[in-house]
């Protein structure tokens, strides 16, 4: 039986789960609540509806969140930092800056492939861009991702620029996202398109 992993960064929970068993069972809460995203939306993703999806009377679901609206958050943040987790792991230590450039094209892939796939990525990112206190959590994960291609980047820039370079990964990560909903909503040869352009220019800002 393999580890449950860490909720560290997943702050909209009452208390954080400190054994296997109770990050497991957190998990099973946050995997069902992310489906529900995925089939009926954040109106669908209920108390109720993830108690009856895990078996588990409502009464617990509330031990671990006050509601739907921490429900959702919760379900992001742990999607978010699994994706920064990844992302970090993906970057490594490259060693020149063809290296780098390449590096960070991969993470956009990553980002890209798992906004497609991660069950309740998408519905969740929604849900906290409507809401203005919960939008600060995303914008959290664009600044730490950021800095950490930033820190990749940093020892091959070739000038200046007209600003900090974690300012314009910071634009990059951001556009990412747009880019991510828009290639969702047209059709799949214009999406190719789309990305190809995004990571021209995407090389042409980074390559300083």
């Amino acid at each position: 039986m393999t580890t449950a992993a860490p909720l560290d960064g997943v702050t909209h929970l009452r208390r954080r789960p400190k054994q296997d068993r109770s990050r497991r069972r957190v998990d099973d809460l946050l995997d069902a609540a992310a489906q529900l995203l995925d089939e009926a939306g954040p109106s669908g993703t209920t108390i109720t509806a993830v108690a009856a999806r895990t078996g588990q009377p409502p009464s617990s679901v509330y031990e671990w969140v006050a509601g739907e609206r921490d429900l959702i958050a919760a379900t992001a943040e742990r999607s978010l930092d699994r994706l920064h987790r990844d992302l970090v792991r993906s970057l490594g230590r490259p060693s020149t800056r063809d290296e780098a450039l390449a590096a960070v094209d991969g993470a956009l892939t990553l980002f890209l492939d798992r906004y497609r796939s991660e069950p309740g990525l998408r519905a969740s990112l929604a849900f906290l861009e409507a809401d203005p206190e919960l939008a600060a959590i995303n914008l959290a994960d664009s600044r730490r991702n950021a800095a950490a291609i930033a820190d990749v980047i940093g020892p091959f820039a070739t000038g200046p620029g007209d600003g900090p370079l974690e300012d314009s990964v910071l634009l990059l990560i951001h556009l990412s996202g747009a880019l991510a909903r828009l290639c969702d909503q047209v059709p799949g040869p214009e999406a190719r398109r789309l990305e190809t352009e995004f990571r021209a220019v995407l090389t042409v800002l980074l390559a300083r």
